[in-house]
């Protein structure tokens, strides 16, 4: 009796860990990356992912080591897992090996397939979703199949698409038939493409040739004719015998960032990459010599993005933000670096703080006049006002940057050479009230020194930048017909210029009217909305000036506010940086 109970335990012992063991399946769930499309009536093969993916070892060697594989499937709009009939007629869906066959694929095999292996101790199992799909009416292929892509070298010769996923369908006795669409067009006769069977060859490869290329594969097996439909995309990658090392846009020695302490530093590694396969690309800033991924400091933040070229070839921007940069933060050494399969390059950006005594003086260069208003600060011997007077006075000597002077209200007393200057400059005075209006003698005086404005600027220029912009007869007409009660003159037109040929036919009373502004005469130029170019005569106020002026065409009338034109030697955004230097705004740029 105690032989048989301990019989008993012997046996409870080795059957409970067997059945618990049993109980147990690692479970890899659905795999939606491995997501299969096949077509409705072409021949099919699904390889169980367990043996790719998720196993370390193959089907043979879990064959020899007892485990079976066993195929079950959800069908669509279904719950229940069932295990696959293999006893269909004609065997349309068989097993071997590892390979789930399909003799053809219809519709209604569209669903979740799950393969498990497994024996007495040991399941795992892993399931992914089959859809089985029609071509598209009148057309060759279904769009929502996504074609294979194949990478060839641009200008290379004699490059060959491949049919894929072909093998085993057919044994190699058999010579099946391939036909070769592109866009379900045929290939035939087409310029250095030529088909080869299951090979379509590209004699020599041009970005033209890109697109989709689908071959049709017909053959016959146990009396039935089957059909399998491949879709390539081919793409067309820069050649790797001009692939070079990273090359950079940004920053190099062309550029100095100069920025103020408390101003964001902002530096833009932009680096170019030619296509390389298989080349990793790797762009990264350095601070002080050590990479920003390390630095743990808050105020220090880096963004990248990417734009793909043409030929698979790539820009890289990675930018690099320091927040509030203090002076320190200014002296530091930045530098971007960048590495792919051909080499490592780097490049650093030249940062420094700005000099306001330097960034002035630049400024002032840069102008054809240099307007100063007095002001008390001009009394103080250290000012900026008085640097900025003399830098002025500096160009003026050296680069003809004229002077104007402007008196705004007397001074108890000046500076000596404020006093020098009166000889040689121009000063004009504001005289209060008087000069409010803009026709007063210190507007028009302001304008007479302005720099004339040279009509190959174009008409995109203010022609307030012209000395003589805004004096014209048409005002001056104006304000003393309204004085007099008269109408206008008959040959005065919108534009304050009479039509070639009407001034002559003038009224006497005109020619009486405008006997006193016939002091002097101006010729103008202008050009009336296009480039045709008009000749015109008229009659304008004292004080003596020849000019040329330009009316733009689409600008707008007087009082319409205008852009500043641009400086000759440099663009405005290059100047509007210096906008802010000068502490009572004592000189502009015209």
């Amino acid at each position: 009796m105690k032989m048989v109970g301990a019989l008993l335990v012997t046996l409870w012992l080795c059957v409970v860990p067997f059945c618990s063991s049993s109980e147990r399946c690692d479970d890899w769930g659905v795999d939606t990356m491995k997501q299969i499309q096949i077509y409705d009536g072409e021949p099919a093969k699904i390889k169980c992912p367990l043996f790719e993916t998720f196993l370390k070892y193959n089907y043979s060697t879990a064959h020899s080591a007892g485990l079976t594989l066993i195929w079950y499937r959800i069908g669509q709009d279904r719950d229940l897992e069932e295990p696959i009939n293999f006893r269909l007629p004609d065997n349309r869906i068989s097993k071997e090996k590892d390979t789930l066959w399909f003799w053809p694929a219809l519709l209604n095999d569209t669903g979740n397939y799950t393969c498990m292996l497994r024996n007495t101790t040991y399941c795992s199992k892993v399931a992914f979703p089959l859809e089985v799909v029609p071509k598209d009416q009148d057309s060759c292929v279904s769009h929502s199949i996504k074609p294979t892509e194949q990478k060839f070298y641009l200008e290379h010769a004699n490059e060959k698409i491949i049919c894929p996923d072909i093998d085993g369908f057919f044994p190699a006795s058999v010579t099946p038939t391939v036909k070769w669409y592109q866009t379900c067009k045929l290939v035939d006769g087409f310029n250095n493409r030529y088909p080869q069977g299951p090979k379509l060859v590209i004699s020599i490869v041009r970005s033209a040739y890109e697109g989709n290329y689908t071959c049709i594969v017909t053959f016959k097996d146990h009396g039935r004719t089957y059909n399998l439909t491949r879709t390539v995309m081919m793409k067309v990658v820069g050649s790797p015998n001009k692939a070079l090392p990273p090359q950079f846009t940004s920053p190099n020695e062309k550029v100095t960032y100069e920025l103020e302490a408390g101003d964001d530093l902002v530096l833009a590694c932009e680096v170019f990459f030619t296509f390389l396969k298989d080349s990793r690309t790797e762009v990264w800033w350095t601070i002080d010599g050590k990479n920003t991924d390390d630095i743990m400091d808050p105020k220090i933040k880096v963004t990248q993005s990417e734009i793909i070229g043409r030929f698979e070839d790539k820009t890289i921007i990675r930018t690099l933000t320091v927040a509030k940069a203090t002076p320190e933060d200014l002296k530091r050494n930045y530098t971007c670096y960048a590495r792919n399969a051909r080499g490592e390059t780097y490049s650093q950006a030249i940062v420094r703080m700005k000099d306001t005594t330097e960034a002035v003086f630049d400024f002032i260069q840069r102008s054809r006049r240099m307007i100063v208003v007095l002001s008390p600060d001009y009394l103080t011997e250290k000012s900026i006002s008085l640097l900025e007077f003399k830098l002025g006075i500096m160009c003026q000597n050296a680069i003809a940057t004229k002077l104007i002077v402007v008196e705004y209200r007397p001074l108890q007393c000046t500076h000596p050479s404020i006093l020098q200057l009166k000889e040689s400059v121009s000063f004009v005075t504001w005289k209060g009230e008087k000069s409010k209006r803009s026709g007063s003698h210190f507007w028009k005086a302001l304008r007479l020194a302005l720099p004339l404005r040279s009509l190959s600027a174009g008409s995109g220029w203010n022609e307030s930048c012209s000395s003589q912009s805004d004096i014209s007869p048409d005002p001056v007409q104006r304000r003393r017909s309204r004085l007099k009660g008269r109408p206008e003159p008959p040959g005065i037109t919108a534009t304050g210029i009479a039509p070639r040929g009407t001034a002559a036919a003038s009224t006497p009373k005109a020619k009486h009217r405008a006997k006193h502004f016939l002091a002097c005469r101006c010729c103008g130029t202008y050009c009336d909305g296009g480039s045709r170019l008009k000749r015109k005569h008229q009659a304008v106020a004292e004080p003596w000036w020849e000019t040329q002026l330009c009316k733009p065409g689409a600008q707008g009338g007087p009082g319409n506010s205008r852009p500043e034109p641009p400086p000759s030697q440099a663009p405005a955004l290059a100047l509007c940086q210096y906008s802010d230097l000068s502490n009572n705004n004592d000189f502009y740029v015209l």
